[in-house]
């Protein structure tokens, strides 16, 4: 199953069909604060924030010792690469606990287990 950083989310609202196509099947499966970048984002471009409504999402909870685990792989991330965010770190610990594979178009995600990038 996949589970969706925002940015993978984020080129579906855009209309990427390459993206919608491959992953139609899928669900959008991700965190709150996953969700928040997208609606975030809609905001700031100015995109109906309908488009976004009318996408279907699975919201998965998370604990305070994945915070923690997020927490310290942020802090090992930081030192290799510089663009890589709180929400980052733990919407990858989330998916790895549930045995996701992560779906994004972020490059800090770049060599770690797991992860499918997609190009835009």
């Amino acid at each position: 199953m996949y589970f969706f950083d925002s940015s993978a989310i984020i080129e579906i609202v855009k209309g990427n069909t390459i993206v919608s196509e491959k992953y139609k099947e899928a669900g959008i499966i991700t965190i709150n604060l996953g969700y928040g970048e997208v609606y975030y984002y809609c905001i700031r471009k100015g995109i109906d924030k309908n488009k976004i409504k009318k996408i279907t999402f699975a919201i998965v909870d998370y604990s305070i010792e994945d915070i923690e685990k997020a927490m310290e792989l942020l802090y090992i991330r930081k030192k290799e690469i510089k663009d890589f965010s709180f929400i980052d770190s733990l919407i990858y610990t989330v998916a790895i606990k549930n045995g996701f594979i992560l779906v994004t178009k972020d490059l800090g995600f770049k060599g770690l287990p797991n992860v499918e990038l997609i190009a835009a």
